[in-house]
């Protein structure tokens, strides 16, 4: 029998394992490292994601508090207004836009060529600006001529009550011209009813038309209320279309709260129609249909205020 000699033994010898000693260390220790190394890894992942999510969030806040308004602001630009979608306060123009523009007769008016007594003085004055299909108009709106009347028309103007047409529905030549029946009969419905008087700081009765210089009681130009009996004022209203003593001004109901000023206003009052005198249109009609078709077919030349706007005002 052939017997084989072996050259190396297969088991280690200790100086070998002492070799490896420290690879295998090396080995266990990155082993135990990888997960810290790998969690590190996800930690600054992960914050960084919450700080980017944190600035998104917190952008989306501003953004939702951020008014509408602002943001298409930003977005949109801004479109120039094409013609009729301008402010209609923009189209009610008068050369009077502040009571500086007044001459100080239509300031302080006093007893003269004009006015038989010196209105009451001070309070409050509203210029109001008034565009009609014959021009504008500016009126000079006294609080101590008349509290309770000067409130109600100025409450009126505020509304736009003017801007639905009225008409100038009794326009008679050399006396006075009546408007105020609104177009729409929901408004007449609403601001008709009766309020208290004030005051007439004219003198009264038949005797007291005119006074001892012939100045005449209800100058040219002085706006009251239409009315026909004790708190009957409402929302019809008269101008003077001349200095005359018949009937206005001699009754509580129809002391003047204002008057027209301004050259223009008094211009533009001479060109109102007043073909139609008294046979106007009917006031019930006109006060319960509004303005219609055939009310415009039947008076084809009717003028109307189209808007009425508070230009300035003061306290003195």
């Amino acid at each position: 029998m052939v017997s084989m000699q072996r050259t190396g033994s297969s088991t280690p010898s200790s100086t070998q394992l002492a070799g490896y000693l420290p690879v295998g260390i090396l080995l266990l220790l990155l082993c135990a490292l990888v997960p810290y190394v790998l969690e590190d890894h996800y930690y600054h992942r992960d914050s960084t994601l919450h700080h980017i999510d944190a600035a998104m969030i917190g952008k989306k806040k501003v953004m939702d508090k951020q008014p509408i308004s602002d943001v298409q602001k930003k977005e949109t630009p801004e479109e120039p207004k094409t013609e009729g979608e301008a402010d209609e306060s923009e189209s009610i123009q008068c050369p009077y836009k502040s009571i500086d523009d007044l001459t100080e007769e239509e300031h302080h008016p006093v007893k003269g060529k004009r006015h038989t007594v010196t209105p009451p003085q001070g309070g409050s004055l509203h210029l109001v600006c008034c565009q009609t299909t014959k021009g504008p108009v500016n009126a000079l709106v006294h609080e101590k001529w008349a509290p309770l009347g000067a409130k109600h028309f100025l409450d009126m103007v505020k509304s736009d009550y003017f801007s639905s047409t009225v008409p100038l529905m009794r326009c008679v030549k050399g006396f006075i011209c009546q408007f105020g029946l609104n177009g729409d009969p929901k408004l007449n419905k609403m601001w008709r009813h009766g309020f208290p008087d004030d005051p007439n700081w004219l003198p009264e009765g038949p005797t007291n038309r005119k006074n001892e210089d012939g100045v005449f009681r209800f100058a040219h130009g002085y706006l009251a209320y239409a009315g026909g009996g004790k708190n009957s004022r409402g929302n019809q209203f008269i101008v003077a279309l001349k200095p005359n003593q018949k009937l206005a001004g001699g009754s509580p109901w129809e002391v003047p709260w204002g008057e027209l000023v301004g050259e223009h206003s008094f211009d533009t009052f001479s060109k109102v129609y007043t073909g139609y005198g008294e046979k106007g249109p009917p006031q019930g009609k006109l006060s319960n249909q509004g303005v219609t078709e055939e009310l415009k077919q039947q008076f084809p030349l009717l003028d109307y205020v189209t808007g009425c706007r508070i230009v300035d005002e003061r306290v003195e």
